[in-house]
């Protein structure tokens, strides 16, 4: 089962498919951040694509299993895996840095 962040009974349902490597992810992440908060009847379902380097494949890795275990976390868990930049990510990502911030 895929994240989702948002509405429980939403009018509008956003499906995006999302890589941590991506930068136009990262910059789509914003737009949709603001969105959910402007609009209480919206719900973001979250597709969590695994290509590129290892650290992102880790990271999407990671936030599969925060969905199921802790769904109240996921967000602020994705949020910060997705504000680390490209070069951050593959030289110093480790999952645990992104749960502790």
């Amino acid at each position: 089962m895929s994240p989702v962040v948002g509405a429980e009974h939403q009018v509008l349902k956003i499906v995006t498919f999302v890589n941590y490597d991506c930068m136009y992810c990262k910059q789509l992440e914003r737009s949709l951040d603001k969105l959910l908060k402007a609009y209480t009847q919206v719900a973001v379902t979250y597709k969590l694509l695994s290509y590129g380097t290892e650290a992102s494949t880790a990271a999407t890795r990671m936030a599969l299993t925060v969905w199921p275990e802790q769904p109240e976390k996921f967000h602020a868990f994705y949020q910060a895996l997705m504000a680390y930049s490209e070069w951050r990510m593959m030289r110093v990502f480790t999952p645990r840095s992104a749960l502790l911030e």
